[in-house]
Formats: structure tokens, C-alpha cells, sequence
């Protein structure tokens, strides 16, 4: 990954806006308490190809580590997955705590697919979920576009081969 990447101000408005942001709880049952959190469908308008993800729970034990996963997906036909969409790749996405304030993660979802769906599956331990997504807005150099579509270009490769495979 680039170095320049690692650096990324999110607060800066010339470099990311907040494409979305979301504070969830677990839910309270009368007989078990606390519910995990259940995964959690995240509405992704304006794609980019470089975005950056937090997660956050205010109430965090200091040895946790991991925030949430965040999966990309795409439809996918039924005789490929009964579910109706693969798995197109995954991160992990530590927790945000203020004593290390670097706590995000870059991430470049694959934007070749048209219609792709964003989910957080946020682990059983958290009963507070704060989560935001920025897209970064700037323009990059057009070798760092070439390395992205090598990229893109494999992966449409593996797609059409599962759907020739099973046609």
C-alpha cells in the first residue's frame, strides 16, 4: 500500500467525507440481557474506490483489539449461492481507541462489480458499535490506478470462470 495512505487525515475535508455513520446497541432481552449485535447491512451511495472505516465503542476493555469485520459482497445467482451473493473479500477493522489515534483502516473495495453491499459483522463481546465509512475525494496518480485494475482485472477473471462453471 502506499505510504501516503497510511497518513490520510480523516478529519480533513479536502481529503474524506463521511459517506456514513452509525451507533448501535445490542439489543436487551427480558430472560438472556444483552444480544450480540447482528450484523449489520451498511448503504454505500456515492462508491469510491478507496475508502476508510472506524470503529469505536466507548465502553471497551483495554486488551480488546478487533472492532468489526467489514464484508464486500456481491449478487450472486442462485446456482452459484443459495444465500444470493458472494463474498467478495474481507477486513478487519481494529478498534478506535483515543489513546492511539490511528486506529482505521484504508480499504479498497472492488468497484468493477455495479452493485456491491458493505456489511459489519461486529463480534459478540461489543454491545456498542460506533461506525463510520469515508470515501477518500482526492484524485491519486494514474500508476496507483494501473496496480488497482490489474487488481480489478483478476477478479472478474475468478467471477466469470465461477459463472461459466456453473452455466
Amino acid at each position: 500500500m502506499s505510504s501516503f495512505l497510511n497518513d490520510i487525515d480523516l478529519s480533513n475535508s479536502d481529503l474524506c467525507e463521511v459517506e456514513y455513520f452509525e451507533i448501535v446497541l445490542a439489543d436487551l432481552h427480558p430472560t438472556y440481557g444483552r444480544l450480540a449485535i447482528a450484523d449489520l447491512a451498511i448503504p454505500i451511495f456515492r462508491r469510491r474506490r478507496i475508502m476508510a472505516a472506524r470503529f469505536h465503542n466507548p465502553v471497551a476493555r483495554p486488551w480488546w483489539k478487533l472492532g468489526c469485520y467489514l464484508k464486500q459482497s456481491i449478487p450472486a445467482p442462485v446456482t452459484i449461492d443459495s444465500s444470493g451473493s458472494i463474498e467478495v473479500t474481507r477486513w478487519r477493522i481494529p478498534l478506535y481507541q483515543r489513546t492511539t489515534n490511528r486506529e482505521q483502516l484504508i480499504f479498497f473495495p472492488d468497484s468493477s462489480p455495479r452493485v456491491w453491499r458493505l456489511t459489519a459483522s461486529i463480534p459478540r463481546w461489543h454491545l456498542e458499535a460506533h461506525i463510520t465509512v469515508w470515501r477518500y475525494i482526492r484524485e491519486l496518480p494514474p500508476s496507483f490506478w494501473q496496480t488497482i485494475n490489474v487488481v480489478e482485472n483478476k477478479v472478474d477473471q475468478i467471477l466469470e470462470r465461477l459463472s461459466n462453471r456453473n452455466t
